[in-house]
């Protein structure tokens, strides 16, 4: 499918795609992507939940060029709040999603995004 696309639109989608799935900050909050961060959920007999400091989403990064690009977080407790293999019980009972449970359900959102992007480079290039 992208083969079909013009020289150029791949340096427009894929930068576009990992946009969206890492998420975009409004006033410090993300509200899909990577950078979101679940409802703070109590811990059973009263114990409290550390503080968010928001390195975690912070740490969420693109690295490559325009036409292949990596996700990343080096923040160093990132797998084992994000992990597919490596989440402890404490992130999955505290409502953290995995890397790819993430990816999975923000895909529809990233390839409309992708798809506007590729839209605005159309447009200004005088494509239909």
């Amino acid at each position: 499918m992208l083969d079909e696309l013009p020289h150029g639109s791949k340096s427009i989608i894929v930068p576009a795609i990992n946009e969206y799935l890492i998420g975009g900050d409004t006033g410090g909050t993300a509200y899909h992507g990577l950078k979101h961060y679940p409802a703070f959920k109590p811990w059973a007999g009263g114990q409290q939940y550390p503080m968010r400091t928001g390195t975690l989403q912070r740490g969420w990064q693109v690295r490559g060029d325009l036409y292949r690009q990596t996700i990343y977080n080096d923040v160093p407790y990132a797998q084992w709040i994000h992990g597919n293999d490596t989440q402890t019980w404490r992130a999955a009972y505290g409502n953290w999603r995995t890397i790819s449970t993430i990816i999975a359900s923000n895909m529809k959102g990233a390839i409309r995004h992708a798809y506007a992007a590729l839209a605005k480079w159309f447009k200004k290039k005088g494509w239909k």
